[in-house]
Order: structure tokens, then C-alpha cells, then sequence
């Protein structure tokens, strides 16, 4: 759990780029290229309440390790894949898909992964693991996204991963 709250945290560090414009009634900030691709300062939570389907990308380094991901958005459903470069463990590739009421978690380092209630992401007063998980779901980052036709074969959950629910469902 270390591990990947590690690496999505070294993910989500950021500041805000110059150029960003603020849409009107969001947190989230945009900027559209002449390519399509629409630049967005925003978190995954945000993230989610997107209509239609996207495909948004991101880079971002800190003192702690570089990162990168791809974060699919599609009905109420999303998927973050995620590299990070982590001192003295080299690359570590972690997973997320947010689906049924529950976020759901794991790298490649070992084939149990957690599942955590979306209510838990949302909580600020949550305590433990839950509270670090949503204060990374609501980190602001810049993303580069653009539309994507939605292969929902990317919002199921991998077999081979055994998941452990943390926190309490409502």
C-alpha cells in the first residue's frame, strides 16, 4: 500500500502551468491546442465527472522520482495507468480503476492489490490509508486529454489480482 500511495503521490505533485483558464462553474482549468488535445489543470476526481469518454495524459517530476500516466475516463468509470521512477527501486507500474462505488489499486510489485470505497476517497475527516488515498484522488495536476472511443475492456478488473478492502463501505 506504501508502495503505490508512494507512487501515485510522486504522480500528483504539481503547480499550476501559466496560459491555464478556468471554466466556469469547475475547479478544473483548460486550455485547448491546436491538435485537440485540451490541457487541464484538475484531479481525478474531477477527472471523473467528465461527460463522454476521454483519454488524458500526464508527466511530472519531483525531487522524489519521476512519473507518468495515462488516465481513461468512460461512464462513470476511469482507469489510471501509472510508471514511476522510484529511487532505489527503479520503475514501478501501478494501476487504478475506479468502478461500482470503489477504487481499486495495485502494481506490478505483488498480486494483491486494495479496493476502497469511493465514499472513503471523498471523506476528508477519513483517517489511515483512507485519508492519504483521498487527499491523492483530490491532488490537482495538469493532464492533456482528448476524446477517446471507450474500450471497456479497460475498466475490468485483472484475475491474477487478489483485492483487500480497506476502510468501510456506505
Amino acid at each position: 500500500l506504501i508502495v503505490i500511495a508512494g507512487g501515485i503521490y510522486v504522480m500528483q505533485k504539481g503547480k499550476m502551468s501559466s496560459g491555464d483558464v478556468a471554466m466556469e462553474g469547475s475547479d478544473m482549468t483548460q486550455e485547448q491546442t491546436s491538435d485537440g488535445v485540451t490541457a487541464t489543470r484538475t484531479n481525478m476526481k474531477d477527472l471523473m465527472t467528465r461527460e463522454g469518454s476521454w483519454k488524458c495524459e500526464f508527466t511530472h517530476s519531483t525531487d522524489a522520482g519521476a512519473s507518468t500516466g495515462v488516465v481513461y475516463i468512460s461512464n462513470g468509470m476511469m482507469r489510471g495507468n501509472f510508471v514511476s521512477q522510484v529511487p532505489q527501486m527503479g520503475e514501478v507500474k501501478s494501476y487504478m480503476v475506479t468502478r461500482d462505488g470503489f477504487v481499486h489499486t495495485w502494481s506490478d510489485m505483488m498480486p494483491q492489490g486494495f479496493k476502497i470505497p469511493v465514499a472513503a476517497e471523498a471523506q476528508s475527516s477519513a483517517s489511515g490509508s483512507a485519508q492519504s488515498q483521498a487527499d491523492l484522488y483530490q491532488q490537482e495536476l495538469d493532464y492533456n486529454c482528448m476524446s477517446w472511443n471507450a474500450d471497456a475492456s479497460l475498466f475490468e478488473l485483472p484475475s491474477s489480482v487478489t483485492f483487500m478492502q480497506v476502510g468501510a463501505a456506505q
